[in-house]
């Protein structure tokens, strides 16, 4: 017998453009019309939709079987303890971007070229490396975990690819909340990163070793790698906040203005792509090849 199907509990919100945004737990989020994100929110059967309307919601996640547990997604909090985590996040981020700039002015940003170290061998150099980065990385996506209260989700709602080497968090859910929350989740990787790179650059003024140079750099790299915008890192998505608008560049129907500033957010990210090709990535395959073969 075939399941039958209903629809996981549903919320939305009214963006600036005037459309709602409609999200159920681990789907993709979906903009509609005030009509159709009020009539998703408040019922749960299928019987009222056209068949168009039915196909787009199982193709974004928005099914549940009849025998499957029906749950809803984390709300947002807004009580005094959560409030002060998220100002605690937004002062220290803020003041760890202001001393980083200020310290890498003064001592320059590491380039790929200090990722190896002659005078150690190889592969304890790249388990380094790799450590390093992987540690690091799951940290910041753990504070996303965290501000999104997304580990409520199957592991924390964290999806790993191992192929492009690459982990995210569903984070979908907060489009509903208001703009400080989803600003917080969105930026909280960011913030943990920028306050590794201040207390290592601190820490560099005090004590030579080639680690703390590496670890400053593959900072250096996460940080500016997140602001190629033609991609969907954290800064697309926090611009994207910034404009209440999560499909920014994407939505055909963009207004003149909106599609100005995702060109210059195009040409920001490719720049940021040809910077980190030629700072990080070429010097370091230089340096990689001079250590096996020169």
């Amino acid at each position: 017998m075939e399941k039958k199907h209903s629809l996981k509990p549903i919320k939305g919100r009214r963006l600036k453009s005037g459309d709602w945004i409609v999200v159920a737990k681990e789907s993709d989020a979906l903009i509609v019309n005030e009509e159709l994100a009020k009539s998703l929110i408040h019922n749960n059967s299928l019987d009222c939709y056209d068949i168009e309307t039915v196909h787009l919601l199982q193709e974004n996640g928005f099914y549940i079987d009849e025998n499957d547990k029906i749950e809803s997604f984390p709300d947002e909090k807004n009580n005094i303890r959560w409030n002060i985590k998220r100002m605690t996040l937004f002062i220290l981020g803020g003041l760890s971007i202001l001393i980083s700039l200020v310290l890498s002015l003064f001592k320059g940003i590491p380039s790929g070229s200090v990722l190896i170290n002659s005078r150690i061998p190889l592969p304890a150099n790249l388990i380094y490396l790799i450590a390093f980065s992987l540690i690091t990385t799951l940290i910041h996506e753990l504070m996303h975990i965290i501000f999104s209260r997304s580990y409520f989700f199957r592991t924390g709602g964290l999806r790993l690819n191992f192929v492009q080497a690459k982990a995210t968090v569903s984070m979908t859910h907060i489009w509903v909340w208001s703009f400080l929350s989803r600003l917080a989740a969105l930026s909280a990787g960011l913030a943990f990163d920028s306050f590794l790179l201040a207390t290592l650059l601190i820490l560099d003024y005090f004590v030579i070793d080639w680690k703390v140079s590496a670890a400053i750099s593959i900072l250096w790299l996460r940080i500016i790698w997140q602001f190629r915008f033609h991609k969907n890192c954290d800064g697309y998505f926090i611009v994207s906040a910034l404009f209440d608008n999560p499909i920014l560049g994407i939505d055909s129907n963009e207004s003149s203005k909106e599609i100005k500033i995702s060109r210059v957010l195009k040409i920001i990210g490719y720049a940021v792509n040809l910077l980190i090709i030629v700072y990080w990535v070429i010097p370091f395959l230089w340096i990689l090849f001079s250590s096996i073969f020169l």
